[in-house]
């Protein structure tokens, strides 16, 4: 898939049901995982939007030169990458998201959600609620400053099936919308909330 290769109607449809939420994001693997992120980042060039992504696992990092080789100057400009600062897990990690609040933009992503989770165990078991918590405050900062937020999760699938709290990681912001490849596709369904039409979407890559 080119990662240019939405068009601007495509991307704006794609992403108005999604403005002023924070979203949810599963996928069942790391291949699926950079699928969703070049198709993000498409969307986001196409419909001349500007995005902050907080990369705590590194899939942007690790892929910076594959995705920007597919990307123009213009849009090179508009996305904007923070890596956490090192320093205690919860200090630095909640912090890098609410330190994005200092820039201007149409979109935070933060990738991924497992990582956050897993790191903030390390201090207590109260991560679930503490990363409850930050979406809430995100999703009002997203109505309020007419932004939207995209943050990503391995489903069930990809983790341990009784991990604590996995179920209700997905459903902690205002809508959770899987994604699966299947023929050179992109499925999504949106399983929380309401977001297109019948709540699914589908394009070709």
């Amino acid at each position: 898939m080119s990662l240019m290769s939405s068009s601007s109607r495509q991307a704006r449809f794609f992403l108005s049901p999604l403005q002023k939420k924070v979203t949810v994001f599963s996928v069942d693997g790391r291949a699926s995982h950079l699928r969703l992120v070049r198709f993000l980042l498409s969307c986001i060039c196409a419909a001349n939007k500007t995005a902050v992504v907080l990369d705590t696992d590194a899939i942007y990092a690790s892929n910076s030169r594959t995705l920007a080789d597919q990307m123009d100057e213009t849009c090179l400009q508009s996305i904007t990458l923070r890596i956490p600062a090192r320093g205690p897990a919860r200090a630095s990690l909640v912090a890098s998201i609410f330190s994005t609040t200092t820039k201007k933009y149409d979109a935070l992503i933060v990738d991924d959600l497992n990582a956050l989770y897993h790191l903030l165990r390390m201090d207590d078991r109260s991560a679930i609620r503490e990363l409850t918590a930050v979406a809430k405050i995100l999703s009002y900062s997203c109505r309020e400053n007419r932004t939207m937020a995209f943050l990503t999760a391995y489903s069930a699938g990809e983790t341990l099936r009784k991990e604590t709290g996995q179920r209700s990681l997905l459903r902690i912001g205002d809508l959770s919308i899987s994604m699966r490849v299947s023929d050179s596709m992109l499925y999504f369904r949106c399983n929380n909330g309401v977001a297109w039409s019948n709540n699914t979407f589908t394009v070709s890559f």
